[in-house]
């Protein structure tokens, strides 16, 4: 059976349909939470990385492995096992639900769950053709000016400009960098501004990203970013970089409940006060249930690489 295109992965083509994948950027990512029911400090894993199908670039998604329990052992096979740039034939795939596609990141508009999919290594044609297996973000900075709402998505261009740092607050501070790929609307040229926060005293990581935007500006070369946050201001739009905190905190799970957008749905018409006051009584319920809103989610933390 022959692989299928990875942009054509749906919760119908996951059981029947193979896809022949390379492993980018894998990472096991380390925290501590608080157990809500006992107040406890626990520590938690996940690993994430990106899959690439290996006939378009352009169509990749992100795939997790949470840490069930106090069991870690599946996350270290999955660190020996998925290394950069390794080729596997994905089967009977599970997907993660309860994830907003819009604040999906890549172009495929799903994410797979590790654990409950199965993954045959393939023989790869040499380390010089797995190499080149890198995401090709198909968004241009024309297209992600367009965007009309909060947003996560994947842009290559290069770095035109970089701000000065400028204070945001007694402990934070904010660099603005411009964006360009020399993609225009109605023949003029667009930038994209993005927002850059970190603390008045950065960390070693934050130090790393600065680093590599100026050097990036000041040579020319372009970059793939991941995840940028495409938030809608009040006037205008614009976007951010993820910032990172040197205070001690969890870093943030590949999907993170948001406090701030909500959607409400409704599956069915609505029925008269009558009707629903005797199905509520016919099931046992007293009480009228609550109009819960149920809030959207956040996909993963941004990186940034220099294409080879």
């Amino acid at each position: 059976m022959t692989s299928a295109p990875l942009k054509t992965l749906n919760a119908r083509s996951a059981t029947v349909s193979k896809f022949d994948v390379a492993i980018y950027n894998p990472v096991l990512h380390k925290y501590t939470y608080q157990n809500k029911k006992t107040g406890e400090m626990k520590d938690g894993q996940t690993f994430r990385c990106l899959l690439v199908c290996t006939q378009d670039c352009s169509q990749y998604l992100a795939a997790t492995l949470t840490m069930q329990g106090t069991n870690a052992k599946p996350l270290t096979e999955a660190v020996a096992n998925f290394k950069k740039n390794k080729r596997f034939r994905m089967d009977k795939t599970r997907l993660k639900y309860g994830v907003q596609q819009q604040y999906i990141h890549t172009p495929v508009k799903v994410v797979v769950d590790m654990a409950g999919t199965r993954f045959d290594a393939l023989v790869s044609d040499g380390d010089g053709d797995a190499e080149q297996l890198a995401p090709e973000p198909p968004m241009s900075v024309a297209d992600c000016v367009l965007l009309t709402q909060n947003q996560q998505f994947d842009v290559t261009a290069l770095v035109e400009q970089i701000d000065p740092e400028r204070e945001v607050n007694d402990q934070r501070v904010v660099r603005e960098i411009v964006l360009v790929d020399g993609s225009k609307i109605q023949e003029k040229l667009q930038q994209l501004r993005l927002s850059f926060f970190y603390d008045r005293y950065p960390s070693a990581k934050d130090q790393a990203i600065l680093k590599m935007l100026e050097n990036a500006a000041e040579n020319a070369k372009p970059l793939i970013l991941f995840a940028i946050q495409g938030k809608r201001p009040r006037k205008g739009t614009s976007s951010k970089l993820p910032a990172t905190s040197s205070s001690p905190q969890p870093p943030p799970p590949l999907v993170r409940v948001a406090s701030w957008p909500y959607l409400h749905r409704r599956s069915a018409p609505r029925r008269r006060k009558s009707e629903r006051r005797s199905r509520q009584l016919s099931r046992g319920r007293t009480t009228p249930r609550s109009k819960g809103l149920r809030p959207t989610a956040l996909c993963c933390k941004a990186c940034a690489q220099i294409p080879t």
